[in-house]
């Protein structure tokens, strides 16, 4: 069995770099390349929304539904949306990514 690392933050990332966490100074500090380096394992980086949508859609409450929402809240709203083989969030909306 292979092994891989998921890293889940919340605010937003884009290419494994974190652009906004709360307020919190994490602006462009890259963060998935230094984890797989010490850990030596494929590592993933993706927003804690999305993670927790993936997750129950596949593993979850939602493993049997077609369409399904999922809300975190916490210092900030997130929002994930499963349909059929999609899960995305609003921001990606635009460009939606095929969950594997």
């Amino acid at each position: 069995m292979s092994r891989h690392l998921g890293l889940d933050l919340g605010g937003s990332s884009i290419k494994a770099v974190a652009l906004e966490r709360d307020g919190a100074s994490w602006d462009g500090v890259p963060v998935r390349e230094p984890v797989r380096q010490a850990l030596g394992l494929p590592t993933r980086l993706i927003n804690d929304a999305r993670a927790f949508g993936f997750a129950e859609w596949r593993l979850g409450a939602a493993r049997a539904c077609d369409t399904a929402a999922f809300y975190t809240l916490g210092t900030g709203v997130g929002v994930a949306i499963a349909n059929t083989t999609i899960v995305l969030t609003p921001s990606e909306a635009g460009s939606p990514r095929r969950a594997t």
